[in-house]
């Protein structure tokens, strides 16, 4: 881009944005900030997404309010740009017959991809300057805006810019947030204050422990755990006597990083605990007298392929493309698939240990679970609209479709990993983000093949975006000899979960 246009030579122009970026920003004088003013509001409309970055970047050297002023709308409306793309992306992916995705329809929303990734390369531009802003009044402005704004979405990303300052101002503006009526801005709230480790957050987030979402507690429960404070042991030790699945196990976790105990997810344990040393909770804690070899987390009833299933609103992936035609022990590489030929497959096959197993799993949920099931192959497609309750009726339902699933084609597991996010909602104001599913039980044989992203390692980092509010545990499963394990790995390591590999 003509470096002539912000009011600079072009040599001059890349030297004085790179000693910006490099050394922090210095405040310009009035007369050289209402030229760069003018030339900020041309080139912000731009749309070609890197003159939009080189703008921010150039208006954001001036260090003054009024520069932040300026920043803070170009980020909205790229966050409001970026929310509307996905929901037009949404309804794409919702758009076929019984809420499939076929093939041409993760053609049509892969074609949607750049224009969101341009955006948010805009939105990620903005933040990254904002968090460079050192001028007082400026961040001072920034922190206002950030508590005031009604857009949810741009106050989650001023949030991650106030995250960062790390200051008292910063963090106080971050305590207000905890009152806020959006669960997602409670969540990266909670999280920011547990990892600023500011102690006046402390009463606040005892109070989130009582709040009716489960993220919001889970991450309430584990920002307590983090910061230290035995003012927070009483009220886990209550929390842990009514709550259940991985709230639970979070607040276990937190009372082990809290008093070096482990009594496990025993809740009258703990109890009995606190009501005997609360007097003189360190010493209790300098004692260590909890036995050693209780279990951080009791034997579960419900196992999957030998993990413990304690999710309460479980999602179950089913990879069914052809090569799970395969026998669990064989290799494939340049092997025609069994079946394919329409001859029935081995007992043994993986496809059917594994409706096997997932008939299992599901005939062992209590009652006041609720569940659901996606299989993809070329399509990816949802057993039930929403979540079912875990009740007999539902269980044969969910049998009947297990026992009817086919072989077809291809792995298209971006796919299927986001149409299992869309249920559990991955929006700040997502209309799905109650609904509360808390554990993905991902199963493949093999590697992406087909699908809008096919690429692991974007994957994965898209799935990290989807779940930094989401909280959802991610367990994956690995069936036969030509798995990617490596990108099963970490995709469950990076998102709270296990990874199995079944071999034989």
């Amino acid at each position: 881009m003509n470096n002539l246009k912000y009011g600079l030579k072009p040599v001059a122009g890349l030297v004085f944005c790179l000693f910006c970026l490099t050394y922090g920003y210095a405040k310009v004088d009035d007369a050289s900030w209402k030229e760069m003013e003018a030339t900020f509001k041309k080139n912000i409309t731009s749309k070609n997404a890197p003159d939009r970055i080189l703008a921010l970047n150039t208006i954001a050297s001036a260090d003054r309010k009024e520069a932040v002023v300026l920043i803070i709308d170009a980020l909205g409306k790229a966050c409001d740009k970026i929310q509307g793309l996905l929901r037009d992306k949404e309804k794409i992916l919702e758009s076929g017959k019984d809420k499939v995705i076929d093939s041409k329809i993760s053609e049509k929303a892969a074609e949607l991809i750049p224009q969101i990734e341009a955006e948010e390369s805009v939105k990620s531009a903005a933040i990254e300057t904002l968090k460079k802003v050192t001028d007082i009044e400026a961040i001072s402005i920034l922190l206002d805006s950030m508590v005031k704004t009604s857009n949810t979405n741009t106050k989650l990303a001023l949030l991650e810019v106030a995250a960062r300052k790390s200051s008292d101002p910063a963090n106080e503006a971050l305590l207000k947030l905890l009152n806020d009526s959006s669960d997602a801005i409670k969540i990266s709230a909670a999280t920011s204050l547990g990892e600023n480790k500011y102690m006046p957050a402390v009463p606040k987030l005892i109070a989130l422990l009582s709040e009716k979402t489960w993220q919001v507690k889970y991450t309430a429960a584990e920002a307590l755990g983090f910061m230290g404070s035995l003012d927070a042991v009483g009220p886990l030790v209550d929390a842990l006597q009514k709550e259940s699945g991985r709230v639970k196990d979070e607040i276990v976790s937190a009372l082990g990083l809290l008093t070096k105990n482990n009594f496990g997810d025993n809740p009258p344990l703990w109890k009995d605990w606190y009501e005997k040393n609360k007097a003189d909770l360190q010493t209790a804690i300098n004692r260590n007298d909890a036995p050693k070899n209780t279990p951080l987390v009791k034997e579960a009833k419900t196992t999957y392929y030998g993990l413990n299933v304690t999710a309460k609103r479980p999602i179950f992936l089913i990879d069914i493309s052809m090569s799970m035609s395969f026998l669990i022990t064989d290799s494939e590489a340049g092997k025609m698939p069994p079946g394919a030929d329409g001859s029935a497959l081995a007992a043994n096959a993986k496809l059917n240990i594994a409706k096997q197993e997932l008939m299992k799993v599901i005939n062992s949920l209590a009652d006041d679970v609720r569940f659901n099931i996606i299989s993809y192959s070329d399509n990816v497609e949802r057993w039930d609209k929403d979540l079912a309750p875990a009740n007999s009726k539902m269980k044969k339902s969910a049998a009947d479709y297990i026992d009817k699933l086919k072989l077809k084609g291809k792995t298209n597991i971006y796919d299927a990993l986001e149409m299992a996010f869309n249920m559990a909602g991955v929006g700040a104001a997502d209309k799905n983000y109650a609904l509360g599913v808390d554990a993905i039980y991902f199963l493949t044989d093999g590697k992406p093949t087909l699908g809008q992203i096919q690429d692991t390692n974007k994957i994965l980092e898209k799935v990290r975006e989807w779940n930094k509010l989401s909280k959802i545990a991610i367990f994956t499963i690995a069936l036969g000899q030509d798995t990617e394990e490596a990108f099963l790995k970490k995709l469950a390591e990076d998102n709270g979960g296990t990874f199995v590999s079944k071999k034989n």
